[in-house]
């Protein structure tokens, strides 16, 4: 690959093709650096796990989790048969069958809220296939 640096010394203002040459030398170089960059991070979190590190100050988050093949009425069951607890007073929230059902999956998505999941003990690994996508990320 050609330095665009030199490329760009030694363009002549008559020739403006060799100038466009250093600019896309350049960008082949990002992509080039971008792809290297990403090899090292797959390896980092390969290497690591998943989670969240502090490095320098800055935090960076590694493998986003990805739920697949959802044992939906399975999972149906589970939420029909949990209670939401108050965490202050311990008393059970009154909730009829459709009350449950709509609090984990909204009227317009098709995916349960795995926060809401959480909320009611039900473990979402339990009833999903979880895959770790190895990508960093920098928390803000």
């Amino acid at each position: 690959m050609t330095d665009p640096v030199d490329l760009a010394e030694q363009a002549n203002p008559a020739e403006p093709e060799v100038a466009w040459e250093a600019v896309l030398a350049a960008r082949d170089w990002i992509r080039a650096l971008e792809a290297r960059l990403l090899a090292v991070e797959n390896m980092i979190v390969e290497l690591a796990g998943p989670g969240v590190v502090e490095v320098r100050g800055r935090r960076w988050c590694g493998g986003q989790r990805r739920l697949t093949g959802w044992q939906s009425d399975d999972l149906v069951r589970a939420v029909l048969d949990s209670r939401l607890v108050d965490a202050e007073t311990g008393e059970v929230m009154e909730e009829t069958p459709v009350d449950r059902l709509r609090d984990v999956w909204p009227l317009a998505g098709y995916q349960a809220r795995t926060g809401r999941l959480k909320a009611r003990g039900i473990d979402v690994d339990e009833f999903a296939h979880v895959e770790y996508l190895p990508r960093m990320r920098e928390l803000r």
